[in-house]
């Protein structure tokens, strides 16, 4: 049986409580990849200040587990709608319909609320059950304190070569989501940080559009960034690589396609967007 619950906290670290700034907006986004867009999203938020950032908007990433491999589109947007269904329904609810009349009610609002009440081998018993369909207590009680009227919610995804990625943008504009999207990667924003790609001769910007496996590591346009960046998939050294940078990629994003409406045909990437949003005073 697939599990009905994916967010959990394990997939990377959050912000300090005593260092949190507490936001009147946050915009929650789902992403693709666990590693890459993950650390330059947490750059970013750490850097807030030093970016001139508005303090009063914080981003949080949705996490999953490293080993969840749902990474297609309608499974990035899925991610998202399990949050938004947590921030509607409450969590001794979920709780209750997932142990199926097994305990008392005052047994599971002791165990969500006061465990104290309860002795370790209940709570163990419970733990495992929840933890067997991926129910990550902590986590939901973490996200659903975090509500707010003012939040926004969004997706970060690459075109790659996804037959159904235009469905999956309709969906998210019916439904009032942000899209953050690449044309064919995320490496490719990486990578603006670095070059002008908007140079490039027409033979390299085919490479980069049609984007091919060109080793066991590297697509076309990883490979390129891993020759200026000289950093692989899974740790890009953010503070020192691209935080001085930032500007660099947003002046160079825009001599591409910024337009959502076009970035399906085109390369570039709307991601600057998000950074346009974060600066918003």
């Amino acid at each position: 049986m697939v599990n009905k619950f994916r967010l959990t906290s394990n997939a990377f670290e959050r912000e300090k409580e005593e260092e949190r700034i507490n936001p009147t907006k946050t915009i929650f986004l789902s992403l693709e990849g666990t590693d890459t867009e993950k650390e330059y999203i947490y750059g970013l938020k750490k850097n807030k200040i030093q970016l001139g950032f508005n303090t009063n908007i914080q981003i949080e990433t949705l996490n999953r587990q490293k080993r969840d491999g749902c990474t297609a589109p309608e499974q990035v947007i899925e991610l998202l709608e399990e949050y938004l269904l947590l921030r509607n329904e409450s969590i001794d609810s979920q709780i209750k319909d997932i142990l199926d009349n097994e305990y008392t009610e005052d047994t599971i609002n002791d165990y969500i609320y006061n465990p104290n009440n309860l002795s370790h081998d209940l709570i163990e018993e419970i733990n495992a059950k929840l933890s067997n369909i991926g129910y990550d207590l902590n986590y939901k009680k973490y996200l659903k304190n975090m509500s707010d009227s003012n939040d926004l919610f969004g997706i970060v995804i690459d075109r790659d070569n996804w037959s159904n990625l235009e469905y999956c943008i309709n969906h998210c504009k019916d439904k009032g989501y942000l899209i953050f999207l690449s044309n064919p990667c995320f490496e490719l924003w990486l990578l603006l940080h670095w070059e002008d790609v908007s140079l490039f001769s027409k033979e390299m910007l085919d490479e980069i559009k049609t984007n091919r496996k060109v080793s066991n590591k590297h697509t076309y346009t990883s490979c390129l960034l891993s020759k200026v960046a000289h950093h692989n998939k899974t740790g890009i050294s953010f503070d020192t690589k691209y935080l001085d940078k930032v500007d660099n990629a947003i002046k160079n994003a825009k001599k591409l396609e910024t337009n959502l409406d076009y970035l399906l045909e085109n390369i570039g990437s709307n991601f600057v967007d998000l950074l346009t949003l974060l600066k918003i005073n």
